[in-house]
């Protein structure tokens, strides 16, 4: 944390602290309203502390830089994946996979929607995995941003400090309808939300669907089961629609084709503008990490590129039969991953979640090591340890008290530029919010000169 954003974290504790109604019903009518508003997971509240994350706005700017040219490089990926069958053999996919990577988008630019997962630390900032299938959290940040605005939490720190709002939900929209745009059907757009009737972040689907409908544009959500080909076109419950703003992943997908076959031959037909396509599962594999450091990849990226490579993603390695070089020296992965541990994560290549992520320094060793003999035909990597940073935040059990999180930095990107981000927050090194983290909306913040 900078000198600004500490400075904003100690007086917002100490405005906290003075408030007549600081105390846990404050906590409850905060969660409350956020979940009636949308910012709910499942049938609860999300899991919010009550306190953003404050981030300058130097730091601001390093994640606009490097989002937006981390973006250009995974749409190289895309690129390269579809273009090169060798590239396949170094980013393996599932042959059914595979099949549904391969149907053409009718995009130029592939990542419509993605979230990106990063540490900023004493290491730096380190993105560590990529979210380009089906990311959620851009609408309860906004809602729960509004709520620190509105409920005054903000207002007495204004006269010292001025706080930049963002409207991530429009930022989302604009980047769907853009892409529809570039997909060129020369229809005005229809869109269906597509994801399981029930899934734990539906209530985000109304949020993005009443934002669609103020612009002008119809919008339904629909159970990918409820979506039916006919005469030439896509149904969502009987109405006719021309675009998918794809919430339901593709793993989850594949375990129900026949079901879903409406969808799948949407997409394969080609005439309906489906976001994020099916390809963009591929940026969304650990393996990438590794690849970009290839030989290969190397070749057909810009040093600029290459540069941003080496200082914003820690270095990976498949973990197969194959030496890799490390720290001028060959190793079998195996063998790097047992003789320095404490220096490595290891992780299920397609994982997500959170499940079966072991951090080496906080896995004993017989645990480590049973878990590199399980690795089989399934794939995964070592990634370079990145260290995760703390914060101080406010915790009522029932008086106020100030609780370090470990806090993961989720930046969104919206049609390939940087839109804000969301805090990730957890007391266990492993941080989702599927797995009982919490979640907080990023502001940036900036010291106002004295007068």
């Amino acid at each position: 944390m900078d000198s600004t954003a500490m400075k904003a974290v100690e007086m917002f504790h100490k405005n906290l602290a003075e408030r007549t109604d600081c105390g846990p019903e404050m906590v409850e009518r905060f969660l409350g309203e956020s979940g009636r508003r949308g910012a709910a997971y499942g049938d609860k509240p999300l899991g919010v502390l009550l306190r953003p994350y404050f981030i300058s706005r130097q730091r601001e700017r390093m994640l606009w830089h490097s989002v937006r040219t981390i973006g250009a490089i995974l749409e190289k990926v895309i690129k390269f994946y579809l273009a090169e069958p060798q590239v396949r053999r170094m980013i393996p996919l599932k042959p059914e996979v595979e099949r549904f990577v391969q149907i053409p988008s009718g995009l130029n630019t592939k990542i419509i929607v993605s979230r990106l997962d990063a540490f900023h630390s004493k290491d730096g900032l380190k993105y560590v995995e990529f979210n380009a299938d089906s990311p959620a959290g851009a609408a309860y940040a906004d809602i729960t941003e509004e709520l620190f605005f509105e409920q005054g939490y903000l207002y007495p720190m204004m006269k010292r400090f001025r706080f930049r709002r963002t409207y991530r939900i429009e930022l989302l929209v604009r980047a769907l309808l853009s892409a529809y745009r570039d997909f060129g059907l020369g229809e005005a757009p229809r869109v269906v939300i597509t994801d399981w009737e029930g899934v734990n972040t539906a209530s985000e689907f109304g949020v993005i669907q009443d934002f669609l409908e103020r612009c002008g544009v119809p919008a339904v959500i629909a159970d990918p089961r409820k979506l039916d080909w006919k005469d030439g076109r896509l149904y969502a419950d009987g109405v006719p629609v021309n675009m998918v703003y794809r919430r339901v992943i593709l793993r989850e997908l594949l375990q129900k084709q026949e079901e879903c076959r409406g969808l799948i031959r949407a997409a394969e037909e080609g005439n309906t503008c489906i976001v994020n396509p099916f390809c963009t599962v591929i940026p969304g594999t650990k393996d990438v990490c590794h690849f970009v450091y290839s030989p290969e990849f190397r070749k057909v990226i810009s040093n600029e590129e290459f540069e941003t490579i080496q200082s914003f993603i820690p270095w990976t390695c498949h973990v197969g039969p194959e030496k890799v070089e490390f720290e001028g020296r060959s190793w079998y992965p195996v063998d790097l991953a047992l003789e320095k541990r404490d220096q490595f994560v290891l992780k299920p290549a397609g994982g997500y979640g959170g499940v079966g992520v072991y951090a080496g320094n906080e896995t004993p060793q017989d645990v480590w090591e049973k878990a590199l003999e399980d690795v089989g035909e399934e794939s995964w990597v070592l990634q370079q340890y990145t260290s995760i940073p703390e914060e101080p935040f406010p915790v009522f059990s029932p008086d106020m008290t100030i609780e370090k999180r470990k806090v993961n930095l989720n930046p969104f990107m919206l049609g390939g530029e940087y839109a804000s981000a969301i805090a990730r927050l957890s007391t266990a090194a492993v941080i989702n919010v599927s797995a009982g983290g919490g979640m907080v909306p990023v502001i940036p913040v900036e010291e106002k000169e004295e007068s």
